[in-house]
C-alpha cells in the first residue's frame, strides 16, 4: 500500500484528502470529493507534479505556478466581493 496526496479542486472545501490510502501505485486517486462533489486531483493537471502534502491545501502547483484550486462561486471573468449584511 502506498500513499498519495490527493486534493479537491474546490478552494472553499475544507476537507482532507492528503495521504489517502492506496493498494498499488497503478490506483487513482478519487474521482470526486466525498465532502462537497468536486474533482479531485493528485498531479498538477499542467505539469504532471504530484501536489504536496500541506495544510491548508495549496491552490497553485508548487512546481509551475498552475492553479490547482478554484471558487466553484466564481465564473470566469467575476470577482466575488463579500458586502457583508
Amino acid at each position: 500500500m502506498s500513499i498519495s496526496n490527493a486534493l479537491c479542486t474546490n478552494a472553499a472545501c475544507k476537507v482532507q484528502l492528503a495521504n489517502y490510502a492506496k493498494k498499488s501505485e497503478d490506483e487513482p486517486a478519487p474521482k470526486f470529493c466525498p465532502e462537497c462533489g468536486n474533482g479531485v486531483i493528485d498531479k498538477c493537471t499542467n505539469c504532471g507534479t504530484p501536489t504536496l502534502d500541506a495544510y491548508p491545501s495549496p491552490n497553485f502547483c508548487h512546481e509551475c505556478g498552475e492553479q490547482l484550486r478554484f471558487d466553484p462561486r466564481a465564473k470566469t471573468g467575476t470577482i466575488i466581493v463579500d458586502m457583508g449584511e
